[in-house]
């Protein structure tokens, strides 16, 4: 009996040994079952052996009862060696999925991190770091299906610990679903980024066109010199005629940034205020042109006013020159050759008359657009006062020559009288009356 028992507690020993030794392998589980099963078979004979051989001695009531005992103690032991055993292969492979997840899980914040952190001022820098993020996010995505191989083998097996198994896997499933939000608001901030700097980069574009045209607007007195302003005029309005692309690009502009504004309301605000800053800008270049141009056109008609003047003022005194001179009653013909010629100067008169009412007129424009205002009215009452002085002038050489050519007449009448009368004169003052009659 004591070497029965001496026996069977050896085989324990080993027993727990070969346990203890077989935990420590997590790999092999399936033959460490194998050599357990083998191994209790074994035992159970050798005890049945030895239970026949004590039978044959004395008591063998009271030796079967005991033996009934030990082995149903050894059974009742293997069977706790046994699930010890278990529990503890359980335990490695618990162990090493939870450490699987836990290292997954730290590396999805480092991603979490990365994913949240502050935009830079370079887009591309931002986006390869964000491609390089989805990259490896991709290949990840296999620690997802080896963690949910595990989670089914265990469910396969019936893991004590299935419970807390099932937790964690939901856990790290709803880390990596949040990540993938992550990534996924993190390409439309990537988009939208991309879409606002497309939008700037093009706002650049037309701003730079604008302040090239409003450059070539040009401000600062103009110059009193016709052909000078009236290339500045045609340069304007050529100027004005390149305007109509811009207009159009900032149609596109504008159509740009309400799309931008509808895909992404977080960057409306600066998308509006780019926006209001381009429309002022062309405000102020379409202002300043115009500005510019009502400016040249004044410009335009004020030389023109002056030139008018000018001309004006020298046909006043060319009128003037031609009637200065002293009229001669020389004789009839020569005083109506004068009298015709005076008459021809009043149809020049006349031409006169109308060119400065258009002058007049013209005057009066500038002076209601307050364009040299001053200057322009007294230039008006100047060579209004010279045109009344020559038209004075011309009627009073009519005048004179009508009355000179009244005398010229007279005197040729006297003339004519003159001679006729002379030769009875002479008849009548011979006092030679002769002898006779017939004489």
């Amino acid at each position: 009996m004591h070497a029965f028992l001496q026996t069977s507690q050896q085989k324990i020993n080993k027993s727990s040994s070969s346990t203890s030794s077989s935990s420590s392998s997590s790999s092999s589980d399936s033959s460490d079952d194998e050599k357990d099963d083998k191994h209790k078979t074994k035992s159970e004979n050798t005890g049945k052996k030895t239970c026949e051989r004590l039978l044959s001695f004395e008591a063998p009531d009271a030796i079967n009862d005991r033996l009934q005992s030990i082995n149903a103690s050894y059974r009742q032991l293997c069977e706790t060696a046994q699930r010890h055993f278990v529990y503890l292969q359980e335990s490695i492979k618990a162990y090493a999925f939870f450490v699987d997840c836990d290292d997954f899980e730290e590396w999805l914040k480092d991603k979490e991190r990365l994913l949240k952190r502050e935009r830079s001022d370079d887009i591309e820098t931002d986006r390869q770091w964000h491609e390089k993020i989805v990259a490896d996010l991709d290949q990840a995505g296999s620690r997802l299906v080896t963690i949910d191989k595990f989670v089914q083998e265990f469910a396969m097996r019936g893991h004590s610990q299935l419970e807390k198994i099932k937790i964690r896997k939901s856990q790290i499933y709803e880390k990596w679903a949040y990540i993938n939000r992550l990534r996924q608001q993190k390409e439309l901030e990537l988009q939208a980024a991309t879409s606002v700097e497309e939008f700037l980069r093009i706002c650049s574009d037309v701003e730079e066109w604008m302040q090239m045209k409003l450059e070539k607007v040009g401000v600062g007195e103009l110059q009193r010199d016709l052909k000078t302003v009236q290339s500045l005029q045609r340069s304007l309005d050529q100027l004005e005629r390149e305007l109509s692309p811009i207009e159009e690009k900032l149609g596109r502009v504008n159509l740009m940034a309400e799309s931008v504004k509808i895909s992404y309301p977080n960057d409306s605000k600066g998308v509006t205020i780019r926006q209001q800053e381009l429309q002022n800008l062309w405000s102020n270049l379409n202002n300043k042109l115009k500005q510019r141009k009502t400016a040249v056109e004044q410009s335009v008609a004020f030389i023109i006013f002056l030139n008018n003047t000018e001309s004006l003022q020298k046909w006043i005194d060319d009128l003037n020159l031609k009637m200065s001179s002293e009229v001669f009653a020389v004789d009839v013909t020569l005083t109506k050759l004068e009298l015709d010629a005076h008459q021809d100067l009043g149809q020049e008169l006349q031409s006169l008359h109308k060119e400065f009412n258009d002058h007049k007129k013209l005057g009066e424009k500038l002076i209601k657009k307050n364009s040299n205002g001053k200057e322009v009215n007294d230039k008006l009452k100047v060579l209004e006062a010279d045109e009344e002085g020559v038209q004075r002038a011309w009627l009073e050489r009519l005048s004179i020559l009508q009355h000179s050519t009244d005398i010229t007449i007279f005197k040729r009448e006297v003339e004519y009288i003159k001679v006729f009368t002379s030769s009875y004169e002479a008849l009548l003052n011979n006092r030679d009356l002769g002898v006779s009659i017939i004489e």
